[in-house]
């Protein structure tokens, strides 16, 4: 069970899950969360410059850094596929505009230390990363998934989908959420651009934006 819990999010939130005696138990519950993904842009030709340890030595170093961001901010990896990782971000209070306040601040520290990787990576004679990030909310089923012998605590249902869309949408380096995330944040922030984008998988079109920056003084809030 702490291998289930422990492995990719803060030992204070895995400590509070195990303390539940469900905890170990395959099984789930419908909660609004923030979710967001973030993803490598233009990998393939970056594998190809690269040799296969130097590849894997750099996403290695790179991931390392995004995992202690997301960490700090309270984030629950649920996987790596490839070079992206899904996270979601949920609270005991069951607080949304909570959730989605770290998922933002996670974010934009997320671009700020991309930025620092990239300015080290150069030195180096490395390529640079350009990493994109897409934000949502909404209601998911929220618990252990698999089997008795190899389970993960994650998410699943439509908005997990729909997030990994969002983040296709994303220039590199840039953060792109849905209006969804935005009115659950509860606080204005500084976009770059609204746009309107069909989604795969989605019926109607929907309205994204690309984020500037946030208030300092609401990140104390989350």
């Amino acid at each position: 069970m702490r291998d289930t819990f422990g492995r990719y999010m803060d030992p204070a939130i895995a400590k509070e899950l195990m303390a539940d005696p469900r905890a170990g138990s395959l099984g789930g519950e419908k909660r609004a969360v923030a979710i967001m993904m973030t993803d490598i842009r233009g990998f393939t030709p970056l594998c190809e410059e690269l040799s296969p340890e130097k590849t894997i030595a750099v996403i290695n170093r790179y991931l390392s850094v995004v995992i202690d961001v997301i960490q700090k901010h309270k984030g629950i990896i649920v996987d790596f596929l490839g070079d992206a990782v899904l996270v979601f971000f949920d609270n005991p209070e069951k607080d949304l505009g909570r959730s989605t306040g770290r998922a933002l601040y996670c974010s934009l520290e997320l671009r700020d230390k991309t930025n620092q990787f990239n300015h080290s990576a150069l030195e180096q004679g490395l390529p640079e990363l350009q990493t994109g990030i897409g934000l949502h909310a909404g209601e998911v089923v929220v618990g252990n998934i698999g089997s008795k012998t190899r389970a993960k605590y994650g998410i699943v249902g439509g908005p997990v989908n729909v997030t990994h869309r969002i983040q296709s949408q994303a220039q590199g380096g840039e953060i792109v959420a849905s209006s969804n995330f935005l009115k659950a944040l509860g606080f204005e922030v500084s976009l770059i651009r609204s746009f309107e984008a069909k989604l795969k998988g989605v019926e109607a079109a929907m309205t994204l934006h690309a984020i500037d920056k946030a208030p300092k003084e609401n990140r104390q809030a989350v």
